[in-house]
C-alpha cells in the first residue's frame, strides 16, 4: 500500500509540475489593492489599460503552449504582424548590434523541443507508475518500473531547467 501512495504521489508530483509549466501565471489581487496594471508583451504599460491596444497583442500566437519559432523575433505592429529577420552584415539592418535571427529562430525551435521531452516525462512517470502498481510485487518488475520512475523525474528535472534557461536568454537577446 505504501507503495501505491508513493506511486501515485510522484505521478502527482509530475503532473503539477507540467501544470505549473503550462498554465497561465495569474496573482490574486486583494479587495484593497489598484487595479492591476496590463501590460503588453514586451513588459510597456498597455494604452489605456487594454492589452487589444498594444502594438503586438494580435500577433502572440502559440499552439498548445508552444511558443512559435518568430517568439523573440521583433514583429511589425498588426494587423501585418509579420517577424522582422535582421541577418548579420545586412545593410538594410536598421539595429545592426541586434543578434543574428537565425539563432532566435534557433533558440525559439529549442525550447519548444524541450517542452515536448517534459510532456515526454510526464508520460514516462506515468508509464512507470503503471508498470509499479502492476508488478505485484515482482522484484524485477519493481525495481525496473522504479528507475522508469526516477529516470523520468530526472529527465523532467533537466527540461523544466533547460527550458526556463533558454526562454531567459531567449527573452534578454531577442
Amino acid at each position: 500500500m505504501k507503495r501505491l501512495i508513493r506511486t501515485f504521489g510522484l505521478v502527482a508530483i509530475g503532473v503539477l509540475a507540467v501544470l505549473a509549466i503550462y498554465l497561465p501565471k495569474t496573482s490574486p489581487v486583494s479587495a484593497q489593492s489598484a487595479p492591476p496594471t496590463v501590460k503588453c508583451v514586451d513588459g510597456t504599460p498597455a494604452p489605456n489599460n487594454d492589452a487589444s491596444q498594444c502594438p503586438s497583442a494580435a500577433c502572440n500566437h502559440d499552439f498548445f503552449g508552444l511558443k512559435p519559432w518568430y517568439a523573440y523575433l521583433q514583429l511589425k505592429p498588426a494587423p501585418d504582424c509579420s517577424p522582422i529577420i535582421n541577418l548579420a552584415g545586412d545593410p538594410n539592418n536598421p539595429d545592426p548590434n541586434r543578434f543574428n535571427a537565425i539563432w532566435l529562430i534557433g533558440l525559439a525551435v529549442f525550447e519548444d523541443i524541450l517542452r515536448i521531452a517534459g510532456i515526454v516525462a510526464v508520460a514516462f512517470i506515468i508509464f512507470g507508475g503503471y508498470r509499479y502498481i502492476s508488478s505485484q510485487g515482482e522484484p524485477d518488475n519493481t525495481k525496473a518500473a522504479l528507475a522508469t520512475i526516477i529516470n523520468a523525474v530526472i529527465g523532467l528535472a533537466i527540461t523544466i531547467i533547460g527550458a526556463a534557461v533558454v526562454s531567459f536568454i531567449g527573452a534578454k537577446l531577442g
